[in-house]
């Protein structure tokens, strides 16, 4: 009886090395093919058509009104003091950066929270700040540290807080 060797499970007629050559072939034309029709297409600077947004910027535009002063709408403030003060058609709109952030942690036997402020300015160490839940002051809270990440640790002064409180700086 006939031992099964190597030649027994051969399924076609190659060797397997006629395949990877194969293989190795076509793998190297499609990718020099893409370098090349990368290389040989059309850069927009080079573009001969034109667009309508080509057109629209070549008719001339009429100069946009002067705004008001804000020295000259609101007396007593110097627009230079304030640069985030806008004018828009005789309005002034004053955009601010208040210090608003959220209880991410909470642990009310030990009475101290961790406070989100990923969103806007870190509040100073010692500084006092307000709870307020559904927009009813709930308690408050003396900023403590170490802040980490947007985050900061807090001491619970007075009321409750839970996850998902937001606190701000008090309204004086």
């Amino acid at each position: 009886m006939k031992k099964a060797g190597r030649s027994a499970l051969i399924v076609d007629g190659r060797k397997p090395s006629d395949l990877i050559a194969v293989m190795r072939y076509l793998v190297f034309t499609m990718v020099g093919a893409m370098c090349l029709a990368g290389c040989v297409s059309r850069h927009p600077a080079e573009s001969k058509t034109r667009t309508p947004s080509d057109e629209a910027s070549a008719v001339p535009r009429p100069a946009p009104k002067p705004a008001r002063a804000l020295s000259q709408s609101t007396p007593g403030v110097n627009p230079i003091a304030n640069p985030f003060s806008v004018t828009n058609q005789g309005k002034i709109v004053t955009l601010t950066q208040t210090q608003n952030g959220k209880i991410a942690a909470a642990n009310a036997s030990l009475r101290f929270v961790v406070v989100d402020f990923s969103l806007g300015p870190m509040p100073a160490a010692d500084q006092r700040m307000a709870v307020y839940r559904q927009g009813l002051k709930v308690g408050e809270i003396k900023i403590t540290g170490p802040e980490r990440n947007g985050n900061i640790a807090a001491d619970l002064v007075a009321g409750e807080a839970r996850v998902g409180d937001e606190v701000r700086l008090e309204q004086p």
